[in-house]
């Protein structure tokens, strides 16, 4: 878990009681919006205060960083694993990116297409869809992995709600 108002990230155990704390500001990652485990274990935060992934071991160790500046104005908040892939919404932009390991765009789509003004959480499904929260207009997308909408869902019935 992610707390960008400490720069630092938390392991929770299943009961809800934390297991492990590490910053993230001794590592340069000032503001940690989204976190995901990749398939080594590594933990890869989407810094949303200098446009980074930075990625971790399990143990707080940098293992390396990958710069997400040549995307443009880049305000990455969340961040999800496909297997191959890091998907990362960009909220200021309207777009989601699939960045791959070398930090290289694989798969941009504007969500701004499908009536999409904020996405900031994005999860993928076990068959690649990828879903994505729309902060702008309280709505779930679900999208093929090249971007086809397939489904919207309002969260409105939920109040007031910032989905994330």
């Amino acid at each position: 878990m992610s707390d960008p108002t400490n720069d630092a990230l938390f392991t929770v155990s299943p009961t809800g009681l934390p297991v492990a704390t590490f910053s993230t500001a001794v590592h340069g990652a000032l503001v940690p919006r989204g976190v995901t485990i990749g398939p080594s274990g590594d933990v890869y935060v989407a810094d949303d205060g200098n446009e980074t992934l930075y990625a971790f071991a399990p143990s707080g160790a940098l293992q390396g960083t990958i710069s997400l500046s040549h995307f443009g104005s880049f305000n990455p908040q969340g961040l999800a694993w496909d297997g191959t892939n890091m998907r990362v919404p960009d909220p200021g932009e309207d777009v989601l990116f699939a960045v791959a390991p070398g930090g290289l765009p694989v798969v941009t789509f504007s969500t701004a297409d499908h009536g999409s003004l904020v996405p900031r959480g994005v999860t993928v499904g076990p068959d690649g869809d990828v879903f994505v929260a729309d902060d702008g207009n309280d709505t779930l997308y679900t999208f093929s992995s090249e971007g086809a909408l397939r489904d919207s869902t309002s969260l409105s019935h939920f109040g007031a709600f910032n989905p994330q």
